[in-house]
Order: structure tokens, then sequence, then C-alpha cells
């Protein structure tokens, strides 16, 4: 029954997506993807919010009256929590007064289940940042119909208030919005300006300061608001250098000569900020963070590098044969420090 929310990628991804997508002529007798040359790929505008560093949390209404919550990976009870979000739910909100507003906000649940995302942050949920000085919060961010891709996202610019805000649940929207046009021609032209939007949120944190603390944010979320780019395939991240996964301040792929060995690529990849999502990982799934976990942090790490920086590793001219070994070496070693100096996390 878990209907997960989809994995933001990074603008060089969307850069490609978004080129294939209106590239795309139909589908041959044998139902393959035909793509084709085009004269010009388009300008297309995107919406931005603030991305908040937390835990991603949500809820699930279902037609049939049942209820999930869920955090990014598994479905979640009071016993088996993840950062008490299920009893944050259950007893701080209660699931009438949730229901009540998801079906004002976005009608009942139909034939299909209507799940509301949202960050999970505030407290001691992370650390660094300016909503670790403020009370645990549930930010909503996006909301769906259902698990199809291209139709199910619903639209959620005009949420500004939620109606829960003394119940400690709030729109992203709250926090102000961003806006971009992309060429995706000229796809390089848009950095600059979102390379300035986005370090401006980490110096200082927008969902902060709305609430009078100042401190560290994380980044922006862009969305498309053209209709034929609705799809989360067309959604993308762009964080300050404090949260990047890669310790490199770009929006672009890597420039291989800077990452021209397989050590170089190694250093940029297992940033603080990466090796850390490791563990959130472990938590969140509530697999103890001792030797026992070892395997499933380095999968995790190993899997998460594939993903995010698969075209600098390609342009650096490695593979992920030859580093797979000096990975796991490095990540193991920062695993064992770290579980060393662990203490309670949960």
């Amino acid at each position: 029954m878990l209907i997960t929310f989809p994995k933001i990628r990074q603008y060089k991804d969307i850069v490609a997506a978004v080129r294939r997508h209106a590239s795309y002529q139909g589908k041959d007798e044998d139902g393959n993807p035909i793509y084709g040359q085009i004269s010009e790929y388009p300008k297309l505008s995107f919406t931005g919010t603030v991305k908040l560093h937390g835990s991603n949390a949500s809820v699930a209404f279902h037609p049939d009256g049942q209820v999930f919550i869920q955090s990014r990976n598994r479905i979640l009870t009071v016993e088996e929590d993840n950062h008490g979000f299920a009893r944050f739910i259950h007893e701080g909100v209660g699931l009438e007064k949730l229901r009540a507003f998801a079906e004002q906000t976005f009608g009942p649940p139909d034939e299909s289940p209507l799940i509301l995302y949202g960050e999970w942050c505030g407290g001691s949920i992370q650390r660094g940042v300016a909503l670790a000085q403020l009370d645990r919060m549930w930010v909503i961010f996006a909301a769906r119909r259902g698990a199809e891709e291209e139709t199910s996202w619903l639209d959620v610019d005009g949420l500004e208030e939620t109606g829960l805000e003394a119940h400690q649940i709030f729109s992203v929207n709250r926090f102000g919005r961003y806006a971009v046009t992309i060429d995706f021609e000229r796809p390089e032209l848009a950095r600059n300006e979102m390379v300035a939007l986005t370090l401006g949120v980490e110096a200082r944190c927008p969902a902060g300061a709305s609430f009078g603390v100042e401190g560290t944010g994380e980044g922006i979320v862009w969305r498309c608001v053209d209709p034929r780019f609705i799809s989360s395939n067309f959604w993308f991240k762009t964080k300050g250098e404090a949260h990047s996964a890669t310790k490199v301040r770009t929006l672009s792929p890597v420039d291989p000569e800077i990452i021209a060995s397989r050590e170089a690529f190694i250093d940029a990849a297992l940033s603080p900020r990466r090796l850390e999502q490791g563990i959130e990982h472990l938590q969140e799934l509530r697999l103890p963070l001792d030797k026992r976990s070892t395997g499933d942090f380095l999968r995790w790490v190993f899997n998460d590098v594939l993903s995010e920086e698969s075209d600098t590793l390609a342009a650096s001219g490695l593979d992920q044969k030859s580093l797979g070994a000096p990975l796991s070496r490095r990540a193991r070693l920062w695993f064992m420090q770290r579980i060393g100096e662990a203490g309670e996390d949960q």
C-alpha cells in the first residue's frame, strides 16, 4: 500500500529529460517510443519552493476509508515510527481533522487514494539548520491522486494556508515562491540565476525567518508549470554547498578535468552530507547503527553515487567496476568512525 514520493533529480537530469520528452514522436507498431530531431527545444517556466531539511513524511487516504502514514520507505505506526511523525498525526492533529482538510482542499478519494506529502522537520530531526531552533512541524509541499505519474499530481500552488497551523501543519508556499524561465536550447543561461537564489536560501532560511529565527537553509525544489511537463519527471532540486551531496558548488555536471582520477571522484562523491544521508536511511528503516548495518549502509551510498553522479563518472573515464572497492573502503571507514561516536539518534 506504500505510495512513495519520487526521488527529486538534479538540473542536469532535467535538461536531458525535457529534451528527450520534447523529441518524442509517438510509438511504433510494437509499442516502442520513437524520438526524432526537432528544430528547437522549448522554453519552460518553473516555480520553486524552499527545500526544507527534515524527513519525508506523507499520509495516504484510501477510498475504502483506510489511512496509511508513510515515511519515504515504509508504512509508519505509533509503535514503528519515524521521528514521531505517526504519533503526531494521531495525537497532535488527529486523522479526522486532517481528512477534512484534505477532502476540502483536493476533493475526497474517488477510485484512487489521495496522498499528502510533506517534510517533517524542526527540533532534533535534522541538525545545523535554522529549523532546528523551532518546534517540529509538518510542511505540505505536494499532493497526488493515485500513482499514475503523468496524471496524478494535484495543483498545490494556491495552497497558502492549511487552517491547521495551530496544529503545526503548514503549506510550503507560506515561505515564498521563486520563478525562473529555462531555455532548453541553452540551459546553461539560467544557471547563474538559480545559483544566486539557492545560495540566498542557504544563507538565510526563509522558513526559519518567517518564524523569527535566523540560520542556514537547504535549497529550492523546482517544478515545471507547463501542462506538457507537469509530472515529477521534470522536477529538480538545487542545493547550497552545505547540503549538497557532492562537494562541488555547481548545478551543471562537474567538469571532467576537475575529477580526473578515481580518488578525486571519490573525494567529491563521498561528501559529509551524502554519508549522513546514508545514516538517515538506516534510521528510517529502524536498522541498528552498528556493524550489522554496514552492508546496508554501503549499498545505499554506492547506489546513490551511481544514481546522482553517473554522467560525471562516465565523463571522467571511470567505470562502476573500478570504483566499487575503493569507494566502499572509504565509506566503510567513515561508517566505523561514525558508529563509534553515535549516541541515541532516535
